[in-house]
């Protein structure tokens, strides 16, 4: 049931973008980005926020000794290179992958234990 979680997180995500439809790096300073994109839908970067809903759910699972340390160690890394990947690429502006980040980070912070009191148990 744990996975629910980053599944709302990345239909919210997606939502917020396209609300917002903020300009990329490359809209504004016309450049060409290193890997090809549609304009539009910046704020916040889908990616980093994917890759740090997938740290958190299994940073989670970690908590109830269920998935190993080393490889949340790992995913926390791959979350922060995928930002900066996205930042270096000329997709997204700093504040994109910080928002996409923290977004996940705070969403996922409230959703896990809330869920779990409400439904009085670990959500597997």
């Amino acid at each position: 049931m744990f996975w629910i979680i980053p599944a709302v997180g990345f239909v919210l995500i997606s939502l917020l973008r396209k609300k917002i439809n903020a300009p990329r790096p490359y809209d504004l300073f016309d450049f060409t980005p290193l890997i090809g994109h549609e304009s539009g839908a910046s704020f916040p970067s889908r990616h980093t926020a994917c890759a740090f809903l997938i740290f958190s759910a299994l940073l989670w699972i970690f908590l109830h000794n269920l998935f190993p340390i080393p490889l949340v160690i790992l995913s926390g890394v791959l979350a922060l290179l995928t930002g900066a990947s996205r930042i270096l690429a000329g997709l997204h502006f700093p504040k994109d992958v910080f928002c996409g980040a923290l977004f996940s980070l705070v969403f996922s912070a409230v959703c896990y234990p809330l869920c779990s009191v409400l439904l009085g148990y670990f959500v597997r």
